[in-house]
């Protein structure tokens, strides 16, 4: 009998945390067979205390989302691109501080991040901050003519379609950096092309630190509000990328 999204779920995540013992992990949660999955960058102090992503001061400024897309919190799926805290030593005697993501950090955890999505399957994935937008453009930008990586700053409220492939640039760095733990870089294995959207946002954290970015954000929140009902009124999906910007 095949195995519930939830079961391969729980599978994925046992064995994601035996191979990053040690450190402080944060799994997904939400529901699995949600249409929408919201992808962060890392957890932080108060993920970490509470055992699920986004909470705390920007899980506060997240709940503008769900509030604008009239919808729950336990409805949708919600992840990190890495997927444990990421810190450093702070100013006052044995205090931690969160960091930034290195690079073969985003890479080393993307392949994670691919089984989720093939997993959970979502119509539409937003991804909140540069570092879940480089996870995604490092796993799906093989078919791009351009062979870039996605920038915040550049595509922040576009909708874009989304053509799946593992990008041989990731695989080759990925397999440099850290033994593949989930038998994920098989050859062969795609999503089905084009059927996902990517919509970028600001981290809801960001307007924490640079208030003159709430007004963007804002912005492409209400932009993408607009766009849902039309996505999801369809009863083709994978119709609806026909007409719009594809990677």
């Amino acid at each position: 009998m095949a195995l519930s999204k939830a079961e391969q779920l729980r599978r994925l995540y046992d064995e994601y945390a035996g191979q990053r013992q040690g450190l402080e992990v944060v799994t997904g949660s939400g529901d699995p067979d949600s249409r929408i999955m919201l992808i962060g960058e890392a957890p932080g102090k108060q993920e970490v205390l509470e055992g699920k992503p986004f909470v705390g001061k920007a899980g506060r400024i997240l709940d503008d989302f769900f509030a604008c897309l009239a919808i729950k919190r336990d409805e949708v799926y919600i992840t990190n691109a890495i997927k444990y805290r990421l810190e450093k030593p702070g100013r006052r005697s044995y205090s931690r501080v969160n960091r930034p993501a290195k690079r073969q950090e985003i890479l080393a955890d993307s392949f994670c991040l691919l089984e989720e999505i093939r997993i959970i399957h979502p119509l539409l994935l937003v991804t909140l901050g540069n570092v879940a937008l480089t996870a995604i453009s490092n796993l799906f930008f093989a078919k791009s003519a351009k062979k870039e990586i996605l920038h915040i700053g550049e595509t922040h409220g576009r909708l874009m379609g989304f053509r799946a492939g593992v990008s041989d640039d990731s695989r080759a760095v990925f397999s440099e950096c850290v033994a593949d733990p989930y038998g994920l870089s098989r050859e062969g294995e795609e999503l089905p092309e084009n059927d996902t959207g990517l919509f970028p946002l600001y981290h809801p954290a960001s307007i924490i630190y640079n208030r003159s970015l709430e007004r963007v954000y804002r912005e492409d929140l209400a932009r993408l509000c607009g766009i849902l009902p039309d996505m999801f009124r369809t009863g083709d999906p994978t119709g609806y990328w026909r007409n719009v910007t594809v990677l």
